[in-house]
């Protein structure tokens, strides 16, 4: 009984060191927290609010799971906070969609994945064994065996348990069923427009990024040379600069890297394109193997959330004159048309000006 009082109260201890741990680094790192809860889906009318409430419920179930009295009701705010977790990293996953999590603020962020889902699992099993587990006092006295009260919250964790077991399945296949359908629509939406018959909706860009028309967010940044550069250097040239925000760790923006060098390599009299990433100069040795140029690394998404870009592979469009000239676009074919039609109108306005350089 000893060894079974001890570890309830380790279980409670990790839970509440693990909440505790993530309430505080999202209250240090307020507008990160504020840029996962964008990528991961969420309207960015919320992200403010939710930002700072998070991390406030995660400090109350810190604190409430320690005592005894409260220890059941803050496991069950538990669980359900790591069931909402559990259903949004189940749906990055399966949409393919890449992202950092914030789960511990600028203390430990990661790519969204495998081993943040099965923290959260493992995260949640503690908590249901907090909520079967006998009170302290219980087996301070060495009561013997469970009491009536304690067989029914046993069957209640069990219960709750394989709910959220069978709910991560029903998501999961739906999800799957779902990106297929999605598939053959953007298959039958390019075919539409390569016929002409629609416009590219990707052109449309997306709700995330600063408003046309203002100021583009200057920076200063490392290359992976380790020499630094300004948003201002890229503009010298008076083209327009496509800022591709990428990761190492996402498999999307690896599989462009090559289309991103040819891009520049055609397109090198017409648009500057800077690659920023994140990591080391090691990290990012598939983008250097493959000659790409201005390749910039942030530190953690810093510059990204300046520009508001949240999730990778994003691009946005800085004009001449350094003012956001494009929506934030995501993945290759909308970067791609982004690209396609910038090309074309720095090419129609330059025969414009070398027609009326003739007539003059």
């Amino acid at each position: 009984m000893e060894i079974q009082t001890d570890a309830l109260l380790l279980a409670r201890l990790v839970l509440a060191a693990v909440f505790l741990l993530a309430g505080v680094a999202k209250l240090a790192d307020l507008a990160g927290s504020r840029a996962a809860i964008i990528a991961f889906g969420l309207p960015k009318s919320l992200a403010p609010s939710l930002g700072v409430a998070l991390p406030v419920i995660e400090l109350l179930v810190a604190l409430a799971i320690i005592p005894v009295a409260t220890a059941r009701l803050a496991s069950i705010a538990a669980i359900g906070l790591l069931a909402i977790f559990i259903a949004g990293i189940s749906s990055l996953m399966i949409r393919g969609r890449e992202a950092e999590c914030h789960c511990f603020g600028q203390l430990h962020s990661s790519r969204v994945g495998w081993p943040t889902l099965i923290r959260n699992v493992v995260l949640a099993v503690v908590a249901i064994v907090v909520i079967t587990g006998a009170e302290t006092p219980g087996f301070a006295e060495g009561i013997a065996a469970f009491s009536r009260f304690e067989i029914v919250g046993f069957a209640v964790g069990l219960s709750t348990l394989a709910i959220l077991c069978a709910t991560a399945w029903f998501i999961f296949h739906l999800l799957r069923q779902h990106g297929r359908l999605l598939l053959r629509l953007d298959t039958l939406e390019q075919q539409l427009v390569s016929r002409g018959i629609i416009v590219n909706p990707a052109m449309a860009g997306s709700p995330d990024g600063l408003a046309v028309g203002v100021e583009a967010p200057r920076f200063a940044l490392p290359g992976i040379d380790g020499v630094s550069r300004t948003l201002e250097e890229l503009l010298e040239a008076a083209r327009p600069l496509l800022l591709v925000f990428s990761h190492p760790g996402c498999p999307p923006c690896n599989s462009m890297l090559p289309a991103l060098r040819a891009w520049q390599v055609a397109h090198e009299s017409s648009l500057t394109l800077a690659f920023v990433s994140q990591g080391t100069a090691e990290s990012n040795l598939a983008a250097t193997e493959l000659g790409i140029e201005h390749i910039l690394l942030q530190k953690d998404s810093e510059i990204a959330n300046s520009y508001e870009v949240y999730g990778t592979p994003n691009a946005v469009l800085v004009s001449p004159g350094g003012l956001i000239a494009s929506m934030v676009v995501q993945g290759e074919l909308a970067i791609r048309a982004l690209v396609e039609s910038t090309v074309s109108t720095a090419q129609s306005d330059a025969s414009a000006l070398e027609v009326s350089a003739k007539e003059f």
